[in-house]
């Protein structure tokens, strides 16, 4: 996050003259993941079953499909837009919430080791409106029905 941060920093204060579209990507998921919480559960039902998180698990998420990610690149191209813009996603999940839709479609129960330590929440702050109202782009696909039409080929 801080290199994200930094880099958009140098970005708005090198180019200022330039033209340049920043995309803010909410996590993503999809197909042959390597890495993030989605990978990590479907890694952790393949092996020991044990989960593991450094905070409460009420951090809360927004997500979204790599199909939808990528046409959104593709409207923000075609409109040939300039500035700085939070793609937006529907989806809004807790890490708890995520583990029980897997566990309710695997019928998988994780061995799950929550910390104490509540996360620092950022996700109030985002605004989605503006990248939506100048593309017209609307996510089209669920975590829901990823996870459910995925995760059982794991299990």
């Amino acid at each position: 996050a801080a290199c994200k941060a930094f880099a958009e920093y140098q970005i708005n204060n090198n180019l200022s003259k330039k033209r340049f579209c920043i995309l803010r990507v909410p996590n993503l998921y999809g197909e042959n993941q390597p890495k993030g919480l989605i990978a990590y559960t479907f890694k952790s039902a393949l092996s020991d079953k044990k989960l593991h998180f450094n905070n409460d698990g009420s951090l809360a998420r927004y997500f979204l499909h790599v199909d939808d990610c990528s046409e959104a690149v593709f409207f923000a191209i075609q409109k040939n837009l300039c500035g700085t813009f939070n793609i937006p996603s529907n989806e809004k999940y807790s890490l708890r919430e995520i583990i029980s839709l897997i566990e309710t479609t695997s019928n998988i129960e994780f061995e799950k080791r929550f910390d104490q330590r509540k996360p620092i929440e950022n996700i109030g702050k985002l605004n989605f409106s503006a990248f939506g109202c100048v593309t017209g782009f609307k996510p089209k696909k669920s975590l829901n029905h990823y996870v459910n039409g995925v995760f059982p080929k794991y299990a």
